[in-house]
C-alpha cells in the first residue's frame, strides 16, 4: 500500500526544516518493498528527545528555514507534523513509525501499512 503524500510530504519537509546544515551532509530518503527511511543529518538539538517528538514537541534549529515552510503552506502547526505521521500510519492498520537519533543523524522509519 503507498503511504499517503502528507506522511510523505511531512517526513521530508521535516528532515530538511529540522537538520543541521553546518555538517555538510544531504537528507536521504529510501524506499524499501516495506518502509520508507528518511535520513536528516544532525542530532536532535537541545532539549528535544525521541519521545517529546512523537507527541508534538519541537525546538527550530533553523528558524527562518521553519517559517519559509510555514509560509509555502508546507506547514500547518509547528510541532505537528511527526505526531501526524504516527496518528495516519496508526489508522491505516500500519506498524508504528520509528525515530532512531544519534549525535550524527535522525532517522525516521515508517513501515507501510499491510496490504490484505
Amino acid at each position: 500500500m503507498p503511504l499517503p503524500r502528507k506522511v510523505v510530504r511531512e517526513a521530508i519537509v521535516n528532515a530538511v526544516t529540522h537538520r543541521d546544515y553546518s555538517l555538510g551532509a544531504k537528507v536521504r530518503v529510501f524506499q524499501f518493498d516495506d518502509r520508507l527511511e528518511v535520513m536528516s543529518p544532525g542530532g536532535l538539538p537541545n532539549s528535544v528527545t525521541v519521545e517529546k517528538v512523537k507527541v508534538s514537541y519541537s525546538i527550530h534549529r533553523n528558524p527562518l528555514i521553519a517559517k519559509f515552510m510555514e509560509n509555502l503552506r508546507y506547514v500547518d502547526g509547528l510541532g505537528r507534523g511527526i505526531p501526524m505521521v504516527f496518528r495516519t500510519m496508526r489508522g491505516l492498520g500500519a506498524p508504528a513509525p520509528e525515530i532512531h537519533a544519534d549525535e550524527s543523524q535522525v532517522r525516521l522509519v515508517i513501515p507501510f501499512a499491510p496490504t490484505t
